[in-house]
């Protein structure tokens, strides 16, 4: 599905419903010009997953804004889009210490996720969240986390 994935898991399967919260904002990267510079990437989550990789699960993809914005997907299918809430275009200044709040709030048979504190999906499911692993992954290796909070 995706190349150079990094995946952060919670070790422990959670069941819905519960809330998982990150802090996190991209990392610095090799830019275009001399030095480093923040990147306009992705900032990625996974529900009701297998602990192993991204082939089980929902997955929150959270890309530039305008672009790809927010989405929810369940394997090929997506579920729900809004392409206005994700990363600040044109990466360097615009992300230069910047930190993203991202919240999921998980119930049997929903997902609601927030970017910066307001509602940016809200999809209601065909079938119930099986309990799973918690990831947070990006698919080109460029993310920082200062804080995940688990709430059960």
């Amino acid at each position: 599905m995706c190349r150079a994935v990094t995946i952060f898991w919670y070790r422990h399967p959670v069941k819905p419903p519960y809330a998982a919260i990150f802090l996190a904002g991209p990392a610095m990267g090799q830019g275009g010009g001399p030095g480093f510079h923040e990147q306009d990437r992705d900032l990625n989550l996974v529900l009701g997953g297998n602990g192993k990789d991204l082939s089980s699960g929902f997955l929150i993809r959270t890309g530039p804004a305008g672009s790809k914005g927010s989405e929810l997907w369940k394997g090929t299918e997506r579920l729900a889009a809004a392409p206005a809430f994700g990363l600040p275009a044109g990466g360097g200044v615009t992300l230069h210490h910047r930190w993203l709040w991202l919240q999921a709030i998980v119930e049997e048979k929903r997902i609601r996720f927030y970017y910066e504190g307001r509602l940016a999906l809200d999809a209601a499911l065909k079938e119930p969240i099986p309990p799973g692993s918690l990831g947070f992954w990006t698919e080109r290796g460029s993310v920082q986390v200062a804080r995940i909070t688990l709430a059960e």
